[in-house]
């Protein structure tokens, strides 16, 4: 005989543990029961739906097609469970529990840990998973509450999105690289200096800009081209020639005066926004909306405002 759907509910929480710590071990630890009771739980649980929720192997827990789609709901359940107990605890109690993170390496590096260690300091029971990768990540299918993307706009759908601050690109170059050839002011001097290319998928050897009196390619010469923007920075850093980089990227270097923006009234690219992107149907817990606030203020602090819809 079928059991009711509210039957499982427990398993389901069992479930949504397991997969956000991906491993059975790290669920058992946090809900304080034995590894043998939640793997068997979950396994009843998989008998009861007639589907393979996980693949189990020695790396952890992989879900099965099955296994995402169910999660999303699990998560659900599980965070309307937190919001419950933190609706009965109070306030200060929703400000406690885990944010799991996914952001590319850069933008972690640079901002990202800053802005965790400053909530930390004033959330001090928020802890944070935080994954490190620059692969493209199905937002609606993961188990991350938030991802960090930089885009000029998100086309995904099932998810929704919070802009957080903008960035741009900006021409940069060293102060010896500068006092040796001069700077440019406009962009046709570009083809008189050297160029440092970020060409991972194609040999283009020009520079395109959007200028007041239209889109304009420039011909440039360049001793360096390559496929990672740390290589650029450090050519630039060492007097190589002019780059074209992300300003979130170098903002510490153009700050000490390790780097100057120059052609900044001609380079008129679209601004790129940093956006946190939930699952759509995801529950958000006071802890992650304290989050939010506090990544946008430090965002809109140092890296300037996010532009108006």
């Amino acid at each position: 005989m079928t059991s009711a759907p509210y039957a499982e509910v427990g398993a389901m929480v069992l479930f949504a543990v397991a997969v956000q710590h991906q491993s059975i071990s790290g669920a058992a630890r946090e809900l304080g029961l034995a590894k043998s009771g939640v793997s068997k739980r979950i396994g009843v649980l998989e008998e009861h739906l007639g589907v393979r929720l996980l693949n189990r192997n020695t790396r952890g827990l992989r879900l099965t097609d099955a296994g995402v789609r169910y999660y999303e709901h699990c998560a659900s359940v599980l965070a309307s469970a937190e919001a419950a107990q933190h609706s009965i605890q109070g306030t200060e109690a929703g400000d406690r529990g885990l944010i799991r993170i996914s952001a590319a390496a850069r933008f972690a590096h640079l901002h990202l840990i800053p802005i965790i260690a400053g909530f930390t300091r004033e959330h001090p029971g928020v802890s944070f998973d935080l994954r490190v990768e620059d692969a493209t990540i199905k937002v609606a299918e993961s188990r991350f509450d938030l991802v960090i993307r930089i885009a000029p706009s998100l086309t995904e759908g099932s998810v929704v999105a919070r802009r957080l601050g903008s960035d741009r690109l900006v021409v940069i170059g060293s102060l010896d690289y500068l006092a040796r050839t001069g700077t440019p002011k406009m962009a046709a001097d570009l083809t008189a200096h050297t160029c440092l290319r970020y060409e991972p998928r194609h040999e283009r050897v020009e520079w395109r800009f959007d200028t007041e009196a239209g889109p304009v390619s420039i011909p440039i010469t360049s001793t360096l081209s390559a496929s990672d923007d740390d290589a650029l920075r450090a050519a630039a850093l060492h007097g190589m020639g002019l780059a074209i980089m992300p300003r979130s990227f170098v903002l510490r270097d153009l700050e000490d005066g390790s780097l100057v923006s120059v052609l900044d009234d001609v380079l008129h690219q679209p601004s790129r926004n940093i956006y946190a992107v939930m699952p759509e149907r995801r529950l958000l817990l006071t802890r992650i909306k304290s989050f939010l606030a506090f990544a946008a203020d430090h965002v809109s602090r140092t890296l300037g405002p996010p532009p108006s819809v």
